[in-house]
Order: structure tokens, then C-alpha cells, then sequence
């Protein structure tokens, strides 16, 4: 009677160490729907003033996801969840905004002051547009006289 014992209390402990060992697996596992997506932004670093140029890169790291947008519009992330994107910043104060979206429809939404500071006395239109670009002087219409025409007689 006794190993009759002894091998159910074996097996009874079996079952419920496995019956643990499922549990545990299954809450580590869960821990990424449980957190759901989170975004870590290397640079810039929040409240920096830019004074080099207005083109800057916004990089970092995005988990849990299933996409992600800077300042609106969607952007990549590589096998790593890393991020490197470039962004263009107005003159004066900036806010860059990053938001990511898991496959629940959960986000989670990250901002990024800034303030730029252009160094060229002449300003920032002429940082991006060359004024010698906007003559129109020169522009030409040209039409085609390929198409052809009827008229009402023809028909």
C-alpha cells in the first residue's frame, strides 16, 4: 500500500509542477500584451536648442509594436525596434511628437521640445531656398499642337 502512495504523491507532484511551470510561462509571456508599446527616444534630447541646421535626426527604440509615426506621417523600424528618421524643424520652438500603436490598438505617445536657433544672419527661408531657384522669369508654356481638333462640320 505504501507504493501505491509513494507513486500517486510522485505523480500528483509531477502534474502540479507542471501545472506551475504552465503558469509561469504563460504570465512571462503575457508580460508584453500586459506592458504594451513603449518608445525610448536617444536623440535629441528633450528641451535641446538645435543652432546647426534645421534638418535633424529623431532616433530611438520602439517595443511591443505595431507601427509608429513621427509627427503624423508612419515610419520604419528595423528588426530591432530601432528608429532613425529625419525631421525638419521651424525656426523657433518645435514640438516633435512620435506615437506607437500595438495590435490591441493601444498607443502611447512621446513629445520632444525643441528650439531652433539659426546661426546665418540672413534667416531661415534662405537656409532652404536659394533665391537665384525662384526666378520665373525664364518659365515657358509650351503647348502641343499634336491633339487633334474637329468641328462641329467634320461631324
Amino acid at each position: 500500500m505504501s507504493r501505491y502512495n509513494t507513486s500517486k504523491i510522485i505523480r500528483n507532484f509531477i502534474y502540479t509542477a507542471f501545472l506551475v511551470g504552465l503558469v509561469a510561462y504563460s504570465i512571462f509571456n503575457s508580460r508584453i500584451f500586459i506592458t504594451g508599446p513603449q518608445i525610448n527616444v536617444l536623440s535629441p534630447e528633450n528641451g535641446a536648442t538645435v543652432t546647426e541646421s534645421p534638418l535633424i535626426k529623431v532616433s530611438g527604440t520602439a517595443e511591443n509594436i505595431s507601427f509608429i509615426e513621427l509627427n503624423g506621417k508612419r515610419i520604419n523600424v528595423n528588426e530591432e525596434g530601432k528608429f532613425n528618421e529625419p525631421t525638419l524643424l521651424y525656426p523657433g520652438y518645435n514640438i516633435v511628437t512620435i506615437i506607437a500603436t500595438d495590435k490591441f490598438n493601444r498607443s502611447v505617445e512621446k513629445k520632444i521640445e525643441l528650439v531652433y536657433k539659426s546661426n546665418n544672419e540672413e534667416g531661415f527661408e534662405k537656409e532652404l531656398i536659394n533665391e537665384n531657384d525662384l526666378d520665373f522669369s525664364t518659365t515657358t508654356l509650351e503647348t502641343s499642337t499634336s491633339s487633334p481638333t474637329t468641328s462641329l462640320e467634320e461631324i
